[in-house]
């Protein structure tokens, strides 16, 4: 029952906060009145209870890296190693921790990802404990990944949703939707790269077709109609009831509302067109 007692429902209140030297030196000390004997006795943990002290040690651990990740970005901003002639801070790390170098190295990198700014959500789900230290380099390693034309907003919703998979999923799953997210973005970014060729393209017919057009064509729309009709002395193809350039009922109507008159030059080669089909 007192392991149960040490695992409160319920947030407690922290009105009093703690510098990071005062707050880890807490932790040991909260460690050192740890009573573990009921883990030693027989039949002491329900595999329901065991399941939560699992959980609630991942997270506390968790925790843990994330504020050894912010100490790490710390020395790297400070450049705690170059007074001693390491050079960079991935060495100093390894011979301060006596750690691998390339996992120093790693382990540096990331901490700098995530005090950039540009991981914000990774960063916090790293700080609350829900996301472990390797999850969150995957994150990271799938982010910069994604191509450069992608606009802030997709990049925000693609690492919102690999955090959601790290938080109920192991990392070959979050490996694999990293490369799903990294595929669904470069498809995004190649349709919009189609948008806008094709928008270009049909910005340049308008001019093109407006130069051409001269004084008859007065207004955008009526260029947007001569790159349709791909002759300005052809009949485009829309509703009579849209342009009063055309000798139809609704042409001296448009033409009072919108103050463009009818061009009489067009409308007579027009006519005689039509008239040459007919015979």
């Amino acid at each position: 029952m007192a392991i149960a007692a040490a695992l409160p429902t319920t947030p407690q209140s922290t009105s009093q906060r703690l510098l990071p030297a005062a707050g880890i030196r807490s932790v040991h000390e909260v460690l050192d009145r740890l009573d573990a004997g009921p883990l030693d006795a027989p039949g002491g943990v329900s595999p329901k209870l065991a399941a939560r002290l699992l959980g609630e040690l991942d997270r506390a651990v968790g925790r843990l890296q994330g504020l050894r990740l912010s100490v790490v970005a710390a020395a790297d901003r400070a450049q705690a190693g170059a007074p001693d002639g390491f050079s960079g801070t991935g060495a100093w790390l390894a011979a301060t921790t006596h750690t691998d170098s390339g996992q120093a190295a790693r382990e540096v990198t990331l901490a700098s990802d995530l005090s950039d700014g540009g991981l914000d959500v990774t960063r916090d789900a790293v700080t609350a404990g829900h996301v472990s230290q390797d999850k969150a380099g995957i994150i990271a390693h799938a982010i910069k990944q994604l191509p450069t034309g992608l606009s802030p907003a997709s990049r925000q919703k693609a690492e919102a949703e690999l955090v959601q998979v790290a938080r109920s999923a192991d990392q070959r799953v979050l490996r694999k939707a990293g490369r799903q997210v990294l595929r669904l973005a470069q498809d995004e970014v190649d349709e919009r790269a189609a948008r806008d060729h094709e928008a270009t393209v049909l910005g340049q017919e308008e001019r093109s077709a407006y130069a051409r057009c001269g004084s008859r064509c007065s207004t955008t729309a009526t260029a947007r109609r001569a790159v349709r009709s791909r002759c300005r002395h052809r009949r485009p193809r829309f509703s009579r009831t849209q342009c009063s350039r055309w000798p139809h009922p609704g042409g001296a109507r448009n033409a009072s509302a919108t103050g463009h008159p009818q061009s009489q030059p067009c409308v007579a080669r027009w006519a005689r067109a039509r008239s040459a089909r007919a015979r």
